[in-house]
């Protein structure tokens, strides 16, 4: 069991991944943050699968991350936070292993996100990770590459609205037990990509309810927005699981371009001499 406050509250990680928020004062109505809970990190720009429809534009010829500057950087941070690695490729990354003790040694949670066919492609060194306890969670996003990772506890598929139609995602439902579906982003090369798929998007979203009484289903902000989860869902429901807005808890760090970013697909500020904290806090007072 993890715990740790934040502001105005207290976090806790149950062994299962389960995440809780409770106010110090329970007159408190709103989650006041100090710091973000979880970071999207990007740790290289090297990628060899050139998806059409990639929002990093990743490359074969994308750079690897400054290793000391991504420590040194996450390393104003308590134990505890999430971070959910990827690229590019992160397996590629010329020192990952390294990077992974030192966050291990930090008490970050880390999880890593990467295709399906590079899960395969490493899956050794996948296996080695998780045994060691330097990944805790893998993002494995759906394309044709085998289902390696599906009895692990911890694997979620990703899939993208107007990308995978309802069957594929079905499928990945059956295989899986849990799905994490993103947004589409107009950004990067999915801005000249011919877009989402709008019967995919029609289709997902009134198969949503059947998808959800097959396993865990769980959304990015991007794709709440884009399929209507809340109308879904009900105001009840939506009150007990709806984690916050983009940028509320969470935030993005290109460590590869040295820069800070609300989101992904977010404008995005050099880092330069500013901490994570006071990147964080700067933006809590612009979306206030």
């Amino acid at each position: 069991m993890i715990y740790y406050k934040n502001g105005n509250y207290t976090v806790t990680i149950k062994p299962d991944g389960t995440k809780t928020r409770e106010t110090n004062n329970p007159d408190d109505t709103v989650f006041l943050a100090d710091f973000p809970e979880t970071l999207d990190v990007k740790i290289t720009d090297y990628c060899d699968m050139k998806c059409p429809y990639c929002h990093e534009k990743s490359t074969k010829d994308g750079e690897d991350c400054d290793p000391d500057f991504l420590i040194d950087t996450l390393s104003t941070l308590p134990r505890g936070i999430e971070l959910a690695i990827g690229g590019g490729d992160p397996m590629a990354h010329n020192n990952l292993t390294w990077i992974l003790e030192q966050l291990q040694q930090k008490g970050f949670i880390c999880n890593m996100t990467l295709n399906a066919k590079h899960a395969y492609k490493y899956s050794q060194q996948l296996v080695n990770l998780l045994d060691y306890k330097m990944i805790t969670g893998l993002g494995i996003s759906l394309n044709d590459g085998e289902n390696i990772f599906s009895h692990y506890s911890n694997s979620v598929a990703h899939v993208i609205v107007g990308i995978h139609d309802l069957y594929d995602i079905k499928k990945a439902m059956e295989d899986y037990g849990k799905v994490l579906i993103l947004g589409y982003k107009n950004y990067g090369r999915g801005e000249t990509y011919k877009g989402m798929n709008k019967a995919f998007a029609k289709a997902l979203k009134q198969g949503l309810r059947g998808l959800m009484h097959m396993g865990i289903v769980s959304f990015d902000n991007l794709a709440i927005e884009q399929l209507g989860v809340r109308g879904i869902l009900g105001e009840e429901k939506w009150s007990q699981f709806y984690m916050g807005d983009e940028g509320k808890h969470s935030m993005y760090f290109d460590a590869v371009k040295q820069e800070f970013a609300r989101s992904s697909t977010s404008e995005r500020v050099p880092c330069g001499d500013m901490t994570i904290t006071e990147f964080f806090k700067e933006m809590q007072n612009e979306i206030s």
